[in-house]
């Protein structure tokens, strides 16, 4: 939006011998809309949908302590509906297991997934705001096991837990993996318990995430490892497809000026202190 300022002082109100008194009736104009031209996120951000905001427990993006919902990811997201013009808060935020929320997601307006991998199976079934940070995809093991991975044959001689409708199930999908070798269950701690116990020899997921979990669980991080990398995928907020466009470039603008000045990094770096 920007002010003409001989449109506003032009013919159509003044004489030609008045060209003094319209620029500066221009400049009274242009100088009383400031505020609008300064707080664009924050105007436009009023017409924002009361969004349904859906995620999950993955330290240190999206996790439940204390009762409050927190994390990178959360703590961006509220920021950036903040700078919008929403009162969205933690509180208003629900954490559901995986498949629940992605199929929530998928098929309901108005809401928005997170953390989620943004792959080329995904693209078009939703809309996307991000990066939030790269997220790598790998086979953890415990380290007793001793084993190892050279290729995705090699997998098929193991027995694998994944999450439902999950990214990292799907990449092994993609890769050949049969489905016979994959266990599935609906979230992370699942999987990551039945590792610990050895009801399974590898999880997908991210080592960073596994060694969150197994602090809170009191296990030694250092007794896993990470024996393959899958992939390395940046993560986004997931909007549902009929979110409309305007919406979508003003979140984006959002988190775009939180990265810009130093917002983005203050909220990183306090989850990984």
């Amino acid at each position: 939006m920007s002010y003409n300022l001989s449109a506003v002082g032009g013919e159509a109100f003044f004489d030609t011998d008045n060209v003094r008194s319209s620029r500066i009736l221009g400049l009274i104009l242009l100088l009383a809309c400031a505020p609008i031209f300064l707080s664009p996120l924050i105007a436009s951000g009023q017409s924002l949908p009361n969004f349904t905001l859906l995620t999950e427990e993955w330290k240190p993006y999206n996790y439940r302590e204390n009762q409050t919902v927190k994390g990178i990811a959360v703590d961006l997201l509220v920021t950036m509906l903040h700078k919008t013009g929403s009162r969205v808060s933690k509180e208003d935020i629900k954490l559901l297991p995986w498949p629940r929320a992605y199929a929530i997601a998928l098929h309901e307006p108005n809401t928005v997934l997170f953390s989620t991998t943004r792959t080329r199976e995904r693209e078009k079934l939703f809309k996307w705001v991000g990066p939030i940070d790269i997220n790598t995809t790998e086979l953890i093991a415990k380290k007793e096991r001793h084993i190892k991975i050279t290729s995705v044959q090699d997998l098929t001689n193991y027995t694998i837990g994944t999450i439902y409708n999950d990214v990292g199930e799907q990449l092994l999908l993609d890769k050949g993996v049969p489905l016979n070798n994959l266990q599935q269950v609906p979230n992370r701690d699942s999987n990551q318990h039945k590792l610990h116990s050895d009801r399974i020899d590898l999880i997908v997921g991210s080592l960073i995430g596994h060694q969150n979990y197994c602090k809170d669980a009191g296990y030694d991080p250092k007794d896993y490892e990470s024996v393959f990398v899958l992939n390395k995928d940046e993560l986004f907020y997931a909007f549902h497809c009929q979110t409309p466009d305007p919406t979508i470039h003003l979140l984006q603008k959002a988190l775009d000026n939180l990265k810009a000045d130093g917002t983005y990094q203050a909220i990183v770096d306090s989850y990984r202190k």
